[in-house]
């Protein structure tokens, strides 16, 4: 489980005017050493993160825009740094509580806190602050309700906060336009760069290496025009100037009135070193580590952050301060120079490449695109399917299930669409009716024969879930469907399963007329399949539901001997049943028994029948050995509260008073409707107040 860092809390929602008004609690403190999380202070990257959760941590009643942008994409930093201004334009801070902490307020305050029931411990106390947030699209804000509140492990982050009068003019650090490696190799001084510049007209961008190797290139084609070897004798060293208003490159000026200035020049246009006595117009720019646009609305800065980790260019924009861009080149360590092009389109960066100093690049970055409202867009298919699988909330499946069998060719593959989410709900603990919905939608879209095999499964989950008379109706959907199929192959299956379902749950709801609906279907399905055992077992129970034995007994025998071990137990266990009726303990002992090696199923059942027949037969022997078996294989509160009632009370009869108590207490606890009242009256006869 994580920790959470802030607690959030919607306090307005404005679509109209693109803004939303959140609190933000600070909820993660080191209370020994007097420190907290930091209030995010204008984010647009938290913010962007708190939206993201509000729309992906409540049901998806319908697709929400923020959806489309994947958990693996909330989780990488770097494209969280990237976008998040596409989605949050601006967040102003409007109202700070509790903050800075005051020295007596430490005593109050604890650790952790986390959000129980909408709010959080000691909450008026805590560190917190009210910001508004301006979005780019009133669709991010659809998922906001005033106050929804939640826990986050969101941090604050260093996003980009490039707004729309910037984005055509500023240039985009998060990827270089292009890439020069005018000094190939790694691990030298000669692999380095070092410093670069451009002339004045734009016309050439010129670097040195740190073994004072010159490149210039040519900006339109970023072609290399000049390269001079450092044995060649240049008088400049690493660092270079353009003489203002000339092609002539030459040393920078000297920082000391002591040291000699630049006597000679490199005429990158003729190609020759020429004499070089003074500057001709204006003074040549200093070399400084902050680069300051042409037209003076930008500065760009090389970062350190003062404990060895890489450095990071930093864009600001000059008239208030405000940082828009933070970012380091990727797989570079430190940044050597920086400078503009004179058109202010292009900023120049030498970068390293490893911890020690050496290698590199230089990088050109250009102005990125214009701040565009994102797309909502719409999921992949991949997607929907594992949010789909990943989901546990039945109107997030209900509406993902939805998305994709809208995207299905045809009706048959949205009805197994459906039917696969049916099928998924059903199997669950506690199977929701959201189940038998999807069944639903799969028989509307299914072929025909498809429609009657989901007609059948919903039947069999709505009896489980005790919906009788929906099961009925969902069987007989089912068999009139079957029943208009063209006799053959598989139809004849269907046709048989649908009859045989609809038979077997008007026997089981047995009301009005339901056994006579039940006998008809059992016959057609005989005829559509002669001797079939489940047929003849169907036919002898409606006979003994009438309490006609003599009925019911040739079709279970036969049903018993047709080879159907399914068939078989339950037919043995109505013969049984018939005896027990009779008192006939060793006709019903024959059938019980031969249930029981039909299939375990009928154990609980049957050791209990065979109990209660030698209780009622006055056999106590009997009846303590078939009671303590039946204890021995099942724990139904009903069959349990039986059993140990009828042990108890021989129990108490034979003087047992230990072996009495020990059963009765048992009964009474299953708080049967039948048994557990009589156990207690009896307990409370055998032991004292």
């Amino acid at each position: 489980m994580s920790t959470d860092l802030y607690g959030a809390r919607v306090l307005d929602v404005a679509p109209g005017e693109l803004r939303a008004l959140f609190r933000i609690f600070v909820v993660y403190y080191d209370v020994h050493d007097r420190s907290h999380a930091p209030l995010p202070d204008g984010d647009v990257g938290f913010f962007f993160r708190i939206l993201w959760e509000a729309a992906h941590d409540r049901p998806i009643k319908q697709w929400h825009a923020l959806q489309a942008v994947s958990l693996d994409d909330f989780l990488d930093v770097d494209w969280g740094e990237t976008n998040s201004h596409l989605y949050v334009r601006r967040v102003d801070r409007v109202a700070a509580r509790n903050h800075p902490v005051k020295d007596d307020a430490w005593e109050d305050l604890h650790d952790f806190y986390y959000e129980r029931d909408g709010g959080w411990a000691n909450e008026d106390g805590l560190v917190q602050a009210d910001y508004e947030v301006h979005v780019t699209d009133p669709r991010w804000l659809e998922s906001l309700t005033p106050g929804d509140s939640w826990g986050t492990t969101v941090y604050v982050t260093n996003a980009d906060q490039v707004t729309d009068p910037d984005a055509p003019a500023v240039v985009d650090l998060r990827a270089a336009a292009r890439r020069l490696d005018p000094f190939p190799g790694t691990g030298t001084d000669a692999a380095t760069p070092s410093d670069l510049t451009f002339s004045g007209d734009g016309e050439y961008l010129a670097m040195t290496s740190q073994a004072c190797e010159l490149v210039v290139y040519r900006t339109a084609g970023w072609t290399e025009h000049t390269r001079i070897p450092e044995r060649a004798g240049v008088p400049w060293g690493q660092d270079v100037q353009w003489v203002p208003g000339t092609h002539l490159l030459t040393a920078r000026p000297p920082e000391s009135e002591d040291d000699e200035a630049p006597a000679t020049a490199y005429d990158v246009d003729a190609g020759r070193f020429v004499e070089f006595t003074d500057a001709p117009g204006e003074p040549a720019k200093a070399w400084t580590q902050d680069a300051v646009r042409p037209d003076g609305a930008y500065l760009a800065t090389i970062a350190s952050d003062g404990f060895g980790r890489p450095q990071r260019i930093e864009l600001r924009r000059t008239e208030d301060e405000a940082l828009l861009m933070r970012c380091r080149p990727k797989g570079h360590r430190y940044v050597s120079h920086l400078d503009w092009s004179p058109d202010g389109r292009v900023l120049a960066a030498g970068v390293i490449e490893d911890h020690n100093g050496y290698g590199g690049e230089i990088h050109l970055f250009e102005p990125g695109a214009p701040v565009a409202v994102p797309e909502a867009g719409q999921p992949s298919e991949e997607d929907l399917c594992e949010r789909l699988d990943k989901s546990y909330d039945i109107e997030d499946i209900t509406t993902l299930t939805g998305m994709l069998a809208d995207r299905a060719d045809d009706a048959a593959a949205k009805a197994r669409v459906w039917r696969r989410t049916a099928k998924r709900l059903e199997d669950w603990a506690t199977p929701p009716a959201a189940a038998a919905d999807a069944y639903r939608r799969a028989i509307e879209h299914g072929t025909a024969t498809d429609a009657v095999s989901d007609g059948l499964s919903l039947s069999r989950f709505l009896n489980r879930s005790g919906d009788l008379d929906g099961a009925v109706d969902a069987a007989r959907d089912a068999h009139r469907l079957a029943e208009s199929l063209e006799d053959g192959g598989g139809n004849l299956d269907l046709r048989y399963a649908a009859g045989v379902r609809v038979a077997d749950m008007t026997r089981t709801r047995g009301g009005s007329g339901d056994l006579d609906e039940a006998e008809a279907a059992y016959r057609a399905c005989l005829r559509l399949k002669p001797g079939e055992p489940w047929s003849l077992l169907g036919l002898g129970w409606v006979a003994a539901e009438r309490g006609d034995d003599e009925a019911a007994r040739p079709h279970l025998l036969e049903a018993v001997d047709a080879g159907h071990a399914h068939a078989e137990g339950y037919a043995a266990m109505l013969l049984g049943g018939s005896a027990k009726a009779a008192r006939d303990v060793g006709e019903a002992l024959r059938w019980y028994e031969r249930a029981m090696n039909a299939h375990d199923r009928h154990a609980p059942l049957a050791t209990g029948h065979l109990g209660e027949l030698h209780y009622l037969v006055g056999d106590r022997d009997g009846a303590r050995h078939w009671y303590e078996r039946m204890l021995k294989v099942t724990d139904l509160p009903e069959l349990v509260a039986e059993a140990c009632f009828r042990l108890g009370e021989m129990a108490a009869a034979d003087g047992d008073t230990e072996r009495a108590v020990k059963h009765l207490g048992r009964a009474a606890r299953t708080e049967d409707a039948a048994f557990a009242g009589q156990a207690r009256e009896l307990l409370g006869t055998l032991t004292p107040n």
